[in-house]
């Protein structure tokens, strides 16, 4: 076995470390235990035909909207003894005859095709910088927030994404991010006093900006979630997600127990109204959410990567 003293050598590759979640993945399986890990992006391809490595997990996801053709490097001539594809993306054709593809969600592995075996493998959180942030109980119906955090890109939000947001009677309303999506939303809202825009939230950041959110109301423009980290991140931080049922949220959430699905803009309305107006029910949920996060732990995401590869 390719390894770097007595570790197996691991070389992750991806198309770029831009913002998003195939980046904060590849971030994190840097401390995969037990092994030596390299991170190269495709520019650097060149340089590491001469390597040899134990393992190779490359990053894609689709390169075009609306197409299943994924962003593969331009070539993959690596000297490896297996070969692992980790699609970030909800869908795509996955057809470089690798040993396995790693997908995060059960809608994911649906909705792919493969040419080789597919593994579902969710995402995780670096819970230990949750348990150590307080929440503020808001009891009065007046008093509740209602927010959000992601990128500000079209994909994800734009101003009929939030359209309905001024009928929820909540106190405030955090829109959180950065992107080109922000001026026009900022101009939209800026007579109504409820709305507040921090700009970008620093990852280390985002645990405690979250306690600012009691309702965290999550829906995108057009893109479709294969697994979503930020509902999973609020969960842990224990707001009461409310996010539209579409692509694979609904398998990060028990509508009821630890969150609720909406399908229309009128049902979110409704659902955030209730959830204002009965403090018990919110600290309810919010408790479940907590616990629902822990399974999403750091150890048991690096014990079943490195079960794929054969190294557990």
């Amino acid at each position: 076995m390719a390894s770097l003293g007595n570790r197996p050598l691991l070389l992750q590759l991806i198309q770029n470390m831009v913002v998003g979640g195939a980046q904060r993945t590849a971030s994190r399986l840097m401390n995969l235990p037990g092994i030596t890990v390299e991170l190269a992006t495709y520019d650097q391809i060149n340089r590491l035909s001469a390597r040899n490595y134990a393992g190779v997990l490359l990053h894609v996801w689709c390169a075009v909207r609306d197409s299943a053709t994924m962003n593969w490097p331009p070539a993959l001539d690596l000297n490896t003894e297996r070969l692992l594809v980790f699609n970030h993306d909800w869908h795509g054709e996955l057809n470089v005859k690798a040993d396995a593809y790693i997908v995060y969600s059960r809608f994911t592995a649906e909705n792919v095709r493969a040419d080789g075996p597919v593994l579902i493998i969710p995402g995780a959180i670096p819970l230990h910088y949750y348990r150590t942030t307080t929440r503020t109980e808001r009891q009065l119906p007046g008093k509740v927030s209602v927010g959000r955090l992601s990128t500000m890109h079209s994909g994800k939000i734009n101003i009929d994404t939030i359209h309905y947001w001024p009928q929820i009677a909540a106190d405030t309303f955090w829109v959180a991010g950065d992107g080109p999506e922000l001026a026009k939303i900022k101009k939209t809202y800026q007579s109504d006093s409820r709305f507040r825009f921090p700009g970008q939230i620093n990852p280390r950041e985002v645990p405690q900006f979250l306690t600012n959110i009691d309702i965290f109301l999550y829906d995108t423009a057009w893109h479709i979630e294969s697994f979503c980290y930020v509902i999973l991140e609020a969960m842990a931080a224990g707001c009461v997600v409310v996010a539209r049922d579409q692509g694979a949220i609904a398998e990060l959430i028990s509508p009821g127990v630890d969150g609720f699905l909406f399908h229309s803009d009128e049902q979110a309305i409704d659902v955030c109204n209730m959830l204002i107006h009965d403090p018990g029910l919110r600290s309810r949920v919010s408790m479940q959410a907590r616990q629902h996060a822990t399974l999403y732990s750091l150890d048991r995401f690096y014990e079943t990567v490195l079960s794929a590869f054969g190294w557990a």
